[in-house]
């Protein structure tokens, strides 16, 4: 839903510095990884050695879903990268949720680099595909697709054969043309870039490791060439935070919080948002609620580098203290947050947009500064966009202005962003 409300600063610099001149697809940075510490030599399967018209050695045939198994096979073709053979998904039986997979089993992998060249070829359903990491069996796993029907580039996991989309941005994709999709997953941080641009960065530790492969859905037929993976060493998190500058916590909040909240991103349904946990709801509306959090939140106030954090210690959360200080639309929002990442504010570079849960956390029963949030906060941001979408056109949004949750189009442009990450130091 639409908003009135007194417009903030003009986004007009924002929308000009971040997403530049495209038609309307998201600008993403060029890859901007610090040094990755491998722990070993590449692979790289080119799938020129394997007999056409079978599935390589040592790939397996999965699906999840509806319906039978489709059909992977060694083809030709005179565009590959590395000519001329592709592995290719060829079957156009199924349509709906089916999701056929092709399964390297010799090897298992923790944190890694995993890259493949794909086509699109064909499907009236769907087209495109992508390559899967740390899968457990064909009802788990992580996956990253692009779609040139759907223009778009989605991270996803499957949680007991349920697809939920953790990050989504739109892009140029282009039918039988070759394009590269690569994955640094390090620990529970995924990052994921088409075409040498990052484009979408989650946080999520459902599985730790698992085999790779690959993926396409329904009745796309695609093709696969030069899938390279390469472990990287296991420790901290090389790009994700800075030695110097970790935060020291002071010994009265080393305690573990006590509220886990959400950290995944997902499609939420208006009647799951009114079922949500920790909240107390006033009064319930077709477009969300209004009400606020019972969390018994315990705040400290924070300065690293001369960046203001406000730390939760009670939901485990750190928190951007002021946050954006122009309102912008979704799109814009992530790309906000992935300029944050880039140069690392207060020394951190895996910050995100909030799930809900964790935005309506700071929801208060009484306005405090002018908005229903604590007063550690910056009170500039009446409204804050959520990585939660309501279908394919809306995502969630908290009001601190009206002390609410609502739904809104992922182009409006009046909201504000206070990004979060996991972890108090």
């Amino acid at each position: 839903m639409k908003k009135a409300r007194v417009s903030e600063l003009s986004v007009l610099f924002f929308f000009l510095f971040a997403v530049g001149c495209g038609e309307g697809y998201e600008n993403a940075e060029s890859n901007k990884d610090e040094q990755i510490e491998y722990a070993g030599v590449a692979k790289l399967m080119n799938f020129e050695s394997d007999e056409i018209g079978k599935i390589p050695n040592g790939f397996s045939n999965q699906m999840t879903g509806n319906g039978a198994l489709g059909k992977w096979e060694v083809v030709k073709d005179d565009t590959a990268p590395s000519t001329p053979n592709v592995l290719a998904q060829t079957s156009q039986e199924y349509f709906g949720y089916h999701f056929n997979m092709a399964i390297n089993e010799k090897e298992t992998y923790e944190d890694l680099e995993l890259i493949v060249k794909f086509k699109g070829v064909k499907g009236r359903e769907d087209q495109g595909g992508g390559p899967v990491w740390r899968y457990q069996d064909a009802n788990n796993y992580y996956i990253a697709r692009a779609n040139p029907l759907e223009n778009n580039f989605r991270v996803y996991k499957v949680v007991n054969g349920n697809r939920l989309k953790m990050d989504s941005a739109r892009l140029k994709v282009n039918s039988n043309e070759w394009h590269t999709i690569k994955i640094i997953a390090r620990k529970d941080h995924i990052q994921c870039y088409y075409d040498g641009r990052l484009y979408l960065e989650v946080n999520d530790g459902t599985f730790q490791k698992g085999k790779i492969g690959l993926w396409t859905k329904a009745d796309a037929v695609t093709y696969f060439d030069d899938l390279e993976v390469r472990p990287i060493k296991q420790g901290k998190q090389a790009g994700l935070y800075k030695e110097s500058n970790a935060l020291v916590i002071d010994e009265t909040h080393t305690k573990t919080s006590s509220i886990n909240l959400r950290t995944s991103n997902r499609d939420l349904s208006v009647s799951q948002v009114q079922s949500m946990p920790h909240i107390s709801i006033r009064e319930k509306k077709e477009w969300g609620f209004y009400g606020h959090s019972t969390i018994n939140n315990e705040y400290d106030l924070k300065t690293i580098n001369g960046d203001k954090v406000v730390i939760d210690h009670a939901t485990g959360l750190m928190w951007h203290q002021s946050g954006s200080s122009n309102s912008m639309n979704w799109d814009e929002a992530k790309q906000w947050v992935r300029d944050l990442n880039s140069w690392g504010y207060a020394g951190y570079h895996d910050w995100r947009l909030p799930t809900l849960e964790e935005s309506a956390s700071l929801l208060e029963s009484s306005n405090r500064n002018g908005l229903y949030i604590d007063s550690v906060f910056s009170n500039k941001q009446e409204w804050n966009w959520t990585g939660d979408e309501y279908g394919s056109e809306d995502a969630w949004s908290v009001s601190f202005g009206l002390g609410g949750v609502y739904q809104n189009g992922v182009g409006d442009d009046d909201n504000g962003v206070r990004p979060v990450r996991s972890g108090t130091q």
